[in-house]
């Protein structure tokens, strides 16, 4: 338990400071999203990074209510179920225990330059999710996304490229 808490603490700290802070677009590459996952027995973390465009096909805030609808579309879906993006085997009975989902823009002189979707959300599951598996379906449900980079802490540190719609991989 100790493990996973400085986990989530250290990926927390690093999130809070590098996705949401003003300005910090670096690595910032339309159809290519960030993905970690972190988890410690029955605990886990997942956060992502994605350009808004490479998500909602709009890199402003939302304006017409068109894109309004989308972006609260998305935010509702992941809010209300984030397993539909990253499925689990069902006997683990995962729950969702709390979300973020937010848009960070980049403006320079009151114009956007940039701006990404940064989302998380924690999770606890009845079982030990160690050996088991994730598939991951982001790239069958937004077109756009080219490349997946995905870390994942857990019994040891993975580094992934996914470039297929649906990927299936071992925590």
């Amino acid at each position: 338990m100790k493990r996973f808490t400085c986990i989530v603490m250290i990926i927390s700290v690093f999130y809070s400071l590098s996705c949401f802070s003003k300005g910090n677009f670096d690595g910032h590459e339309h159809g290519k999203i960030q993905l970690e996952v972190a988890y410690d027995k029955n605990l886990g973390t997942i956060l992502l990074k994605a350009p808004m465009d490479t998500i909602f096909s709009f890199e402003n805030v939302p304006k017409s209510d068109n894109e309004k609808k989308l972006f609260s579309d998305v935010k509702k879906r992941w809010e209300e179920n984030p397993f539909q993006f990253f499925m689990l085997d069902p006997s683990l009975n995962c729950k969702t225990m709390n979300t973020e989902f937010r848009q960070n823009i980049d403006k320079e002189d009151k114009v956007v330059k940039h701006s990404q979707l940064e989302a998380k959300f924690d999770f606890k599951c009845e079982k030990n999710l160690a050996a088991t598996r994730m598939k991951i379906s982001l790239k069958k449900e937004f077109k756009k996304i080219k490349e997946i980079s995905l870390e994942v802490f857990g019994k040891s540190i993975q580094k992934l490229t996914l470039t297929h719609d649906s990927d299936d991989i071992s925590l």
